[in-house]
């Protein structure tokens, strides 16, 4: 839990070039750790890893799009965790500037999935409005 709170933290407030030099070492770091019997594989994972981040092809949009997608639920999921241990959906809570990625998501399917946990989302905080109305949240 913890380290979805720091990974949404940061993710949400980081500058794009920050984010993509951190993810360029962090691949550096795991091609670096392939044992020798991979280690001629490292190129090739390199231009997968490259393909992914440019979306120059119809897998890497899509797996992009259902990584945006995960950051959603997870996003969703420490909202959830938040309310249901009876605290407001404020402050660093509120992760509503996190869920604007929603709409770089490119494929239809993908969108679907989107729009699904953005309704559980709604619902999560009409959820949360309730209890404070009815003071159930002694926040």
């Amino acid at each position: 839990m913890e380290y979805q709170k720091v990974f949404l933290h940061y993710y949400a407030r980081a500058d794009k070039d920050e984010k993509h030099r951190r993810e360029m070492e962090a691949m550096d770091h795991l091609v670096s750790l392939l044992p020798d019997t991979l280690a001629s594989s490292a190129a090739y994972l390199r231009e997968l890893y490259d393909e992914y981040e440019l979306g120059v092809s119809r897998e890497a949009i899509v797996v992009k799009d259902v990584d945006k997608y995960e950051l959603l639920v997870q996003a969703v999921e420490y909202e959830r965790d938040s309310v249901n241990r009876g605290e407001k959906l404020e402050g660093l809570r509120d992760l509503t500037s996190f869920f604007g990625m929603r709409h770089g998501i490119k494929t239809d399917l993908v969108k679907g999935l989107a729009a699904d946990i953005m309704k559980e989302r709604e619902d999560l905080w009409k959820k949360a409005s309730s209890h404070i109305v009815n003071g159930i949240n002694g926040n």
